[in-house]
């Protein structure tokens, strides 16, 4: 008797355990919105659809001289961690690879015939995200870097880098990595589309604010007449400006393949920030604006 109420006891303490644990592990992730160093490491293989016949528009020592800095955590997308400078003018964005790849035991858990299929599948699946999401980050560096501020692309591993980064996370806790083994980009930091607006407003410049607005609209008129498209647009969150020029800061969903642009519908969400903030001068701008670029 004595001895099952020990079992118990051990059962009863491995139990909260396990509970403390996991809700350890929970609130880590929350807190770091999920952000790991193994999260953005990867064991892909050089491939030279991923390299660019330019891979900077700095020099070695400017390029040295910007990732001397730390980088603190400051937010995350679809693909990337985004990390920015202590002097405010960049950001640098690591993949995460922890979405782009199967976890560990779906990948070498002896399966059913049946379900091999399925994991062949989503391999398959992931393979070929990633495959666009690198191939947008291309395109925009090579050919809309001024409109994206894309200054470097790393998205093969490399031996010759030789650069510690610092890196900040969310909690404070700093983390050193090689970027040499990872991949990522490096992109001048805007200032978002509401920010500016709201400066502008402030110090009564409603022709600044009107210029901004059709500073959007013409980069994406730009960017189609190149024949590039967006599967993804959006003014109010893909979107920023560096002074007066509009930039596109989500670059992960270009393609050459021709899609349907509702310009309307990219800027529908801003119309109605405008509206809510009692500027609706510049709502009606915007869609005029928008109108004549049709």
């Amino acid at each position: 008797m004595m001895r099952i109420k020990s079992l118990i006891r051990k059962a009863v303490k491995l139990f909260f355990l396990v509970v403390i644990l996991w809700q350890t592990s929970r609130f880590c992730h929350h807190a770091t919105e999920g952000f790991t160093l193994l999260s953005i490491q990867s064991n892909l293989s050089f491939h030279s659809d991923w390299e660019s016949s330019t891979a900077s528009t700095l020099s070695k020592e400017t390029l040295d001289g910007i990732l001397n800095q730390k980088f603190s955590y400051l937010n995350k997308g679809a693909q990337a961690y985004v990390f920015s400078s202590e002097d405010g003018c960049y950001v640098i964005k690591f993949f995460k690879h922890n979405h782009l790849r199967l976890s560990p035991l779906f990948s070498w858990f002896p399966l059913p015939r049946s379900l091999m299929h399925y994991r062949d599948e989503k391999a398959a699946q992931k393979k070929q995200l990633l495959e666009k999401d690198f191939e947008s980050y291309k395109i925009a560096f090579e050919h809309l870097q001024e409109q994206t501020g894309l200054l470097y692309l790393h998205l093969n591993k490399t031996d010759y880098l030789k650069k510690n980064l610092i890196l900040v996370d969310k909690l404070g806790i700093e983390h050193l990595l090689s970027l040499d083994s990872y991949e990522f980009v490096l992109q001048k930091k805007a200032q978002s589309v509401f920010e500016k607006i709201e400066m502008c407003m402030k110090k009564n410049e409603v022709d600044k604010a009107k210029n901004a607005l059709s500073s959007l609209v013409n980069l994406v008129s730009c960017r189609e007449k190149k024949g590039i498209f967006d599967t993804d647009p959006n003014f109010t969150k893909n979107f920023g400006f560096i002074e007066k020029e509009a930039i596109q800061i989500d670059v992960g969903r270009f393609s050459w393949e021709k899609c349907p642009l509702d310009k309307g519908r990219m800027s529908d969400d801003l119309k109605n920030w405008l509206f809510k903030k009692n500027y609706p001068e510049l709502a009606d701008h915007l869609e005029k604006t928008i109108q004549k670029s049709l």
